[in-house]
């Protein structure tokens, strides 16, 4: 979007106890970072709606609408309440979060996120962005009402692909350890093809950060 004619401000927030932070490029943009605070272990974020007018004002005149990534978590909470509270749009990318295997991994804690706060938040929302068809069928189930756009994620794709090593022997799968990607399926399917002789050489690794402990139940 900062490649185009949209203004953007990018507000995060962030903790110590956070892992290493991913930045964008300066030349594109500088994040606001809005420093998270605990009461009673609860981590919240009071920085959001100076952070938020901050923007708007380096902006003067320009129409605004907030954009929160995910749901359910204190910094996704302090986004839609400060655009509420300033009565700005907001839209919101679930990221597959209302997926039905996403909704069965701590059940009764996100029906209750659900009653207490996240639903009005999805319903007033100007509309929610699905990556494909499949996540737009489910969230539409769950909020018949709300505008859904389908908008892939966006990727950087090489004018050339870099040329490919047909003698490396391996075959790297690289993504978070979690049920949804499908690793038991994965390590099926290489039980069958390594059974061939001319394959039996390759090698497969499986690398990413462990989601839900999933790697000791694949074991």
């Amino acid at each position: 979007l900062t490649r185009t004619s949209v203004d953007v401000d990018l507000i995060a927030g962030t903790a110590p106890e956070d892992d290493r932070l991913m930045l964008p490029q300066a030349n594109l943009l500088v994040p606001a970072l809005v420093p998270a605070q605990s009461l009673l272990g609860f981590r919240y974020y009071p920085g959001y709606g100076a952070a938020i007018d901050a923007a708007i004002a380096r902006h003067p005149g320009a129409p605004t609408i907030v954009h929160d990534n995910g749901i359910w978590a204190p910094p996704n909470m302090a986004a839609i309440a400060a655009a509420q509270s300033r009565g700005l749009r907001h839209v919101i990318s679930p990221h597959g979060m209302l997926q039905p295997w996403a909704l069965d991994y701590h059940a009764w804690r996100k029906k209750l996120a659900m009653w207490g706060y996240q639903r009005r938040a999805l319903e007033t929302s100007a509309g929610i962005f699905a990556t494909a068809e499949a996540e737009r069928a489910a969230v539409r189930r769950l909020l018949p009402h709300v505008p859904i756009a389908i908008i892939p994620n966006g990727v950087d794709t090489p004018q050339q692909l870099p040329e490919a090593d047909l003698n490396s022997n391996k075959v790297l799968f690289m993504s978070r350890l979690h049920p949804t990607k499908n690793l038991i399926g994965l390590i099926d399917a290489w039980a069958i093809v390594c059974a061939r002789p001319e394959l039996a050489t390759w090698r497969l690794t499986i690398a990413g950060p462990d989601d839900m402990l999933t790697a000791a139940r694949i074991i």
